[in-house]
C-alpha cells in the first residue's frame, strides 16, 4: 500500500526518502502516473465490498499489522499516545504509506512527532486486524503535529 501525494517525483531521493528506497525510480513512476491519473485508471479490482466497508471500520481495539516487516501497530496504544489536546489524533495509514510527503504546504513537517516514521511502510503488504499476528513484533511509531523536544 501507499499514499502518492502530488509532490512524490520532486525529488526523488532514496537516500532521504523510505518509500524511495522500496522502488526503482521508473517502477514508482508507473504507480505515481496511474495514482494522479496521467496514463489510466485505478479499478476497484480484487477488492469486495466487504473489503471497502472495512476502511471506515472503527479501529480502536484493533492493529494495524505490516505483514512485509512482521510488524503490528496496536491502534488503541496509538490513538492514546497520538490524541492531542484537541481530542483528534492523526490516522497513522496515510503518514506511514506517504510518498511526496512535506514537500507541500499543509503536510506534516519534519519538525512533528513521528516524521521519521513517515513512509517507512510504503509500498508493504498491511492488514487491519482484530487482534495481532502470532510472531509480529510491536511497533512504537506514533505521530503528533506538536513539535519534536530537542
Amino acid at each position: 500500500m501507499a499514499w502518492i501525494g502530488d509532490y512524490a517525483l520532486k525529488p526523488y531521493e532514496p537516500e532521504k526518502d523510505a518509500y524511495a528506497k522500496a522502488l526503482p525510480f521508473l517502477e514508482f513512476q508507473k504507480f505515481y502516473q496511474i495514482a494522479h491519473n496521467r496514463t489510466s485508471s485505478l479499478t476497484q479490482g480484487d477488492f469486495k465490498q466487504a473489503d471497502l466497508d472495512a476502511l471506515t471500520h472503527e479501529t480502536k481495539g484493533m492493529c494495524l499489522a505490516n505483514h512485509s516487516k512482521k510488524l503490528f501497530l496496536d491502534l488503541t496504544e496509538y490513538i492514546y499516545q497520538s490524541t492531542n489536546v484537541d481530542d483528534w489524533c492523526i490516522n497513522p495509514l496515510p503518514l506511514l504509506t506517504a510518498c511526496g510527503n512535506n514537500r507541500g504546504s499543509g503536510d506534516f513537517r519534519s519538525s512533528c512527532i513521528g516524521f521519521e516514521h513517515v513512509g517507512t511502510w510504503a509500498f508493504d503488504w498491511l492488514e487491519y486486524a482484530d487482534k495481532a499476528p502470532d510472531g509480529y513484533c510491536k511497533s512504537p511509531i506514533y505521530f503528533s503535529e506538536e513539535s519534536k523536544i530537542y
